[in-house]
């Protein structure tokens, strides 16, 4: 069984986006979870013993990349099982290298941008 949590701060995308990979996903054995409140991903990851991540990067406030690094670290000492995905915005491009440098060093497993359509996100949430 694979285990998805969706870790947004944007609802109606993270709706629509469980709504797409679930779409994609009819044969396979699937639960996707969302979490708005970023602090509380860990512990959810956990119980549903997740399999994939996707961390929405805000592009200002208090999950910011950094936060959201951080995130991931706590993600990959819960779990080395979880795979993680990071959604940031693609015109940062601060955020763009850091995601890079994130992914070269292991602590994620791979990034998307803002700008990819929902089909997108899912197909490669999902290959995870």
């Amino acid at each position: 069984m694979q285990s998805i949590v969706l870790i947004m701060r944007r609802k109606p995308v993270a709706t629509a986006l469980r709504q797409r990979i679930q779409d994609n996903a009819r044969d396979l054995d699937l639960v996707i979870s969302c979490v708005y409140e970023y602090d509380q991903a860990p512990d959810l990851v956990r119980q549903d013993e997740g399999t994939a991540a996707l961390i929405e990067v805000a592009e200002y406030g208090m999950f910011n990349l950094s936060y959201c690094l951080k995130l991931c670290a706590v993600l990959r000492e819960t779990t080395s099982r979880c795979r993680i995905l990071l959604l940031c915005p693609e015109e940062e491009e601060d955020i763009v290298a850091a995601a890079l440098k994130a992914k070269q060093d292991q602590l994620i497993d791979d990034y998307i941008f803002y700008d990819a359509t929902l089909d997108y996100m899912a197909s490669k949430i999902l290959t995870l």
